[in-house]
């Protein structure tokens, strides 16, 4: 009777065993561990916010300079350790500087405890003239180094994920063609220990779409979030190369789509005709819809795959929406505040989770034009004032002054380059 049991309880063990190595076997969802999610990363319209974060605070890109903000003190300074050093635009050795930084990718990426960024050649030598170079710096500026070097390569998208680069290029076509037009290409992966590169995504063989490019919005939970655009018909694209035009818009295509990747494997986001996504949040998918007819949008929440969409409230046409893990963000860029004398006021609504508006700040007249690529990740809202004298501000906002439902949104000027 011992005997039996004993083998039964072995049995059960084994079983056990191998139905969890299955289950570690099966599942080739990406952990995230070595960084935050991107919702800071996101790009609106196409732009890149200039906010990182580390355990330590936050970095913010001012023309080619990264300056550190304490996350405790909230105090700022150029990241550069040198006691001498004057900081500004005049001062050519300052280690907060990366004057290298390659125009069109004017972006950063805060990964495993390190700042990297894609550079240029500025030696003049006319054989490094078209490389790109991938830059890594220590978090306090002292170090730099170069990791990978791309020659000949026009890059317009990269981010770093889970040990690996990804990088876009863009598609040079037969100078017979039509020299305007240009196409977003294929996302290439290369291991950062082994440096072993290999093709991860190419746009044009996907989907049945002719010409189709990607352009990178988010990165989230193992996922590449892109709106992929192209042509249902191979013929209009033929005739876009060439630079001739299409009748009507019937042979365009658009669509949202998710690319997980560990495997490349491509899910289209479609929860409603003419979806937009907007953010992330509490593991939802954020998205809006618009009613042509009303001239109003219809924000919606939905899994992350688009499914088991519902919408959540109506906002104006002309507003942008943006969200964290607790609260809906709508920014009305020609609202007229209550109780207010002056037209086309700038107002930031909050919105809570069940759709309803709980609060409602003005922006302030100094700021209304440069707080459009407001960035609402984690505690704070950040944007940059430039003047006329050729300073730029750093500024920032607690998020909690816009629960407060106060009559104008409260804000600090961090720093000021010059």
């Amino acid at each position: 009777m011992k005997r039996n049991v004993l083998s039964m309880i072995c049995l059960i063990i084994l079983c056990l065993t191998f139905s969890s190595c299955a289950e570690k076997t099966e599942n080739t969802e990406l952990s995230s561990k070595t960084m935050p999610d991107f919702q800071y990363m996101f790009k609106v319209d196409g732009i890149h916010t200039l906010t990182q974060k580390s355990d330590g605070g936050y970095y913010n890109l001012v023309d080619k300079n990264i300056i550190f903000t304490d996350k405790d003190t909230m105090k700022s300074t150029p990241l550069c350790d040198k006691s001498n050093c004057l900081h500004n635009g005049e001062y050519p050795d300052c280690n907060a500087k990366i004057s290298d930084m390659y125009l069109c990718l004017d972006n950063f990426q805060i990964y495993d405890g390190k700042i990297y960024y894609m550079a240029t050649d500025l030696s003049g030598d006319k054989d490094k003239q078209n490389n790109l170079y991938l830059k890594r710096l220590s978090l306090d500026g002292s170090k730099r180094e170069i990791v990978f070097t791309f020659k000949n390569k026009d890059i317009v998208d990269w981010f770093l994920y889970d040990g690996y680069l990804y990088y876009q290029t863009n598609i040079k076509f037969d100078e017979s063609l039509n020299k305007e037009y240009t196409q977003s290409g294929c996302f290439y992966k290369i291991n950062l220990n082994s440096k072993e590169e290999s093709k991860f995504i190419d746009f044009a063989e996907t989907m049945e779409i002719y010409g189709g490019e990607g352009s990178l919005r988010n990165i989230y939970d193992g996922y590449m979030y892109v709106t992929l655009s192209g042509f249902n018909n191979k013929k209009a694209y033929e005739r876009v190369v060439k630079g001739k035009e299409i009748k009507g818009s019937e042979a365009s295509v658009r669509k949202i789509v998710r690319y997980r990747l560990s495997d490349g494997k491509a899910d289209v986001i479609e929860p409603y005709d003419d979806y937009e996504f907007t953010g992330f949040y509490g593991n939802k998918l954020l998205g809006y819809y618009v009613d042509k007819n009303k001239k109003i949008k219809h924000a919606c929440l939905s899994d992350l795959n688009g499914k088991n969409a519902r919408t959540v409230f109506d906002f104006k046409n002309d507003n942008k929406i943006y969200c964290d893990d607790t609260y809906f963000y709508v920014y009305n860029q020609f609202s007229v505040f209550e109780n207010s004398q002056t037209d086309n006021q700038k107002t930031i609504a909050v919105y809570n989770r069940k759709g309803e508006n709980i609060s409602k700040v003005k922006v302030p007249d100094e700021i209304k034009d440069y707080i459009e690529d407001i960035n609402f990740y984690d505690n704070y809202l950040w944007f940059q004032i430039n003047s006329d004298n050729g300073k730029t501000t750093v500024c920032t906002a607690d998020k909690k002054e816009l629960l407060k439902n106060v009559r104008e949104l409260k804000y600090e000027k961090v720093f000021v380059y010059e």
